[in-house]
C-alpha cells in the first residue's frame, strides 16, 4: 500500500512534532482511529480489521511514491560515537553511480581569474583540504585536476538545521531567484550553451576519493 502520509491533517504532524520536542517520542500512547462521514458516500462501514490503521502509523513517511518533488533521500555519512570521534560510513549498491560518498561533505567553487566558476570540489570537513587541492572525476579517475591555493573559491553548503534546530532563516523566494541568476553569469557561455555544451568539472577531493575507494573494498572484503 502507498504511503498515505501526504493525507494527513497538518494538525496531526503538529501535534506528533510537538510530543516530540517535549521528549514524549519512546512513550507509549493510544490512539482512535475516526472518520466524519462514510467512505465512497455510503449508508454504513464494515470494520475489517486494524492492519491498514496499524501500516498507516508503522510506514509514517514522505517519500516520492506519492510526491515525486520529495525524491530525496538521505543516506548516512558519518555517525558520531560516543567519545566524540566522527566515523565515515558508506552505502554500497549494486549500480556504483548510487553508492553513497563518506563523510561530511562540503561543495567548494573555485573560480578563474575572470571570476568564471572553474570547477565544483566534492570534500569532507572531517579532513583538512590540502593546497593544492587535487580533483577526481568519480566516473574516470585517471582525469585528475589541480585547484591551487591562490584560487578564489566559496563553499556553497550552509547548515540550516542542526541539533532539530533552525540556523538560519530561510530565504525568500526573490532572494533564491537572485543568487541563482548571479550563479548563473559565472558560468563560461561555453558550460551554458545548449548546443554541444562544453564539461563543467564536478568532482572528488583526492583524500575524499580514497577514502571510499577504500571503505568500498573494506565492505566487499577485498584486500
Amino acid at each position: 500500500m502507498s504511503s498515505l502520509t501526504l493525507l494527513t491533517d497538518l494538525y496531526q504532524l503538529t501535534m506528533a512534532y510537538g510530543y516530540w520536542k517535549q521528549d514524549k517520542a519512546d512513550q507509549q500512547s493510544a490512539f482512535h482511529l475516526f472518520f466524519r462521514s462514510n467512505p465512497f458516500h455510503g449508508g454504513y462501514v464494515v470494520a475489517t480489521g486494524l492492519q491498514p490503521a496499524l501500516e498507516l502509523i508503522r510506514d509514517l513517511c514522505f517519500q516520492a511514491d506519492d510526491q515525486p518533488a520529495l525524491g530525496g533521500v538521505y543516506k548516512l555519512g558519518a555517525i558520531q560515537s560516543n567519545n566524540g570521534t566522527w566515523l565515515p560510513k558508506i552505502k554500497l549498491s549494486e549500480q556504483p553511480i548510487k553508492t553513497s560518498t563518506p563523510g561530511i561533505l562540503q561543495v567548494r567553487r573555485y573560480f578563474d581569474d575572470e571570476g568564471n566558476a572553474t570547477a565544483d570540489v566534492i570534500w569532507n570537513e572531517l579532513e583538512p583540504l590540502p593546497t593544492p587541492c587535487k580533483v577526481i572525476d568519480p566516473f574516470d579517475p585517471s582525469i585528475c585536476r589541480e585547484m591551487h591555493d591562490s584560487m578564489a573559491f566559496e563553499d556553497l553548503l550552509k547548515p540550516a538545521i542542526r541539533n532539530g534546530k533552525v540556523l538560519n532563516q530561510f530565504p525568500s523566494l526573490h532572494s533564491i531567484r537572485t543568487r541563482t541568476s548571479q550563479q548563473l553569469q559565472k558560468f563560461h557561455s561555453s558550460v551554458l550553451r545548449f548546443d554541444n555544451p562544453q564539461k563543467y568539472s564536478v568532482g572528488l577531493e583526492h583524500g575524499l576519493h580514497d577514502l571510499k575507494l577504500r571503505l568500498v573494498k573494506q565492505s566487499r572484503q577485498i584486500k
